[in-house]
């Protein structure tokens, strides 16, 4: 089963080098693209940037802080897309483009999400990495909250992607239609421009628990700010481990209704 499960991660991790390796082979663009995309992706730096010079933020986080929280979820989310699309997920579910490709030896998780993802947006996890080092320096923080913010990100990002792939079978399952995952696609990236706690205790157990968007962004940023403690640490690992275990076995149960060519959409 272990050497399954490495098989897979292997078949995700080569077709991802192979569609970046196809995106920079014509060089001129990839620069240019790059280029672009840098400056678009210094939306976090913008946005808090404005928000401190009108007002006086948000309760509780100065201006590093949330420039931090902000492009930590910024650089979640292009990780996670980087790897997996799930709009081209669903988009080949629905039209059956995966009969062929389900006959290959290995999980079905990773035959849908491999080869999917955007990998341009290697310029945004780019751009946000330097968000985050930038915000660092500016902030008091010991190198053991450094480590504990890496490994509750890897856990995090691990989790929300098992998720959001859940809900993509889900949605191909029930709904068979583009409009539940793209819409559903923007209002993560709404929500983690915020802290989780401005949308006050039901948005925190709702955001951690039913929707675990916070994962990803807001309790990593968390632990580097040191309001997390031993307990809440492990406590966090398990809660991610179940959260993405639950997520898979729903994968598989859910996939089981892929029904081939046959199922486009009419």
């Amino acid at each position: 089963m272990g050497d399954g499960i490495l098989e897979s991660i292997r078949y995700l991790l080569i077709t991802t080098k192979y569609n970046l390796f196809s995106f920079t082979y014509y060089r001129a663009q990839f620069v240019l693209w790059l280029v672009s995309s840098l400056f678009i992706s210094l939306y976090p730096f913008i946005a808090v940037t404005v928000i401190y010079s009108v007002s006086t933020g948000i309760q509780g986080w100065n201006y590093y802080q949330l420039l931090f929280l902000s492009s930590t979820a910024s650089a979640a989310i292009g990780i996670i897309t980087m790897f997996i699309s799930i709009s081209e997920i669903n988009y080949m579910l629905i039209h059956g483009r995966y009969d062929a490709k389900l006959l290959r030896p290995y999980n079905k998780l990773a035959i849908i999400s491999g080869g999917t993802g955007f990998v341009p947006n290697i310029s945004n996890i780019m751009a946000s990495g330097l968000l985050i080092i930038y915000s660092l320096a500016n902030l008091n923080v010991t190198a053991i909250y450094i480590l504990e913010y890496v490994v509750l990100s890897a856990f995090g990002i691990a989790a929300l992607a098992l998720f959001l792939l859940m809900l993509t079978s889900f949605s191909y399952r029930y709904f068979r239609g583009y409009s539940f995952i793209g819409n559903f696609t923007g209002f993560i990236r709404s929500v983690s421009n915020y802290p989780l706690t401005v949308y006050g205790t039901t948005g925190v157990i709702l955001f951690t628990v039913l929707l675990p968007i916070g994962t990803a962004y807001f309790y990593p940023a968390e632990a580097v700010l040191g309001n997390v403690s031993s307990f809440g640490f492990a406590l966090y690992i398990i809660g991610t481990v179940l959260v993405g275990s639950v997520s898979y076995k729903l994968f598989n149960m859910l996939i089981k209704g892929y029904t081939g060519s046959g199922s486009a959409m009419r």
